[in-house]
């Protein structure tokens, strides 16, 4: 992970070395700390992703937006604080005035993440839920 993932993140948040069709994006690493008080035995629970900005196939697709809860943590409200958190560091970084989110038709806890963080639905496709979120 330390030689080779986390390089590769902070050059695709820095726009460097992307893959053809990416567009620069910062992770994030969602933290719980369980009720421990020493940090060795805090934990990741989450992975959230925001992509800088949007072309066509993000529009369309996938959006500003990754999200992941390991599957010990859901349910338990950390995807709801992840992608709050995450609102504010867009607000700071995307140049459009929402975030673009989409969730699969199989996935209600995702879409009601999104809508508690203020999202609203703006269409459904076969594919899935388009959510938007104003940042501005």
């Amino acid at each position: 992970f330390k030689s080779v993932v986390l390089p590769r993140m902070i050059c695709w948040s820095q726009g460097k070395n992307l893959p053809e069709n990416f567009v620069p994006e910062t992770f994030y690493f969602l933290w719980s700390d369980e009720g421990q008080k020493d940090r060795a035995f805090h934990q990741i629970v989450g992975e959230f992703r925001l992509r800088h900005y949007l072309v066509p196939s993000l529009e369309n697709g996938s959006g500003h937006v990754g999200q992941f809860i390991k599957k010990e943590y859901r349910g338990r409200g950390y995807c709801t604080e992840g992608l709050r958190l995450l609102i504010e560091e867009a607000r700071k970084i995307i140049p459009e005035n929402e975030l673009y989110l989409h969730c699969n038709l199989d996935n209600p806890s995702s879409l009601r993440v999104m809508l508690k963080n203020g999202g609203v639905i703006h269409h459904k496709e076969e594919s899935g839920f388009y959510v938007r979120i104003r940042l501005r």
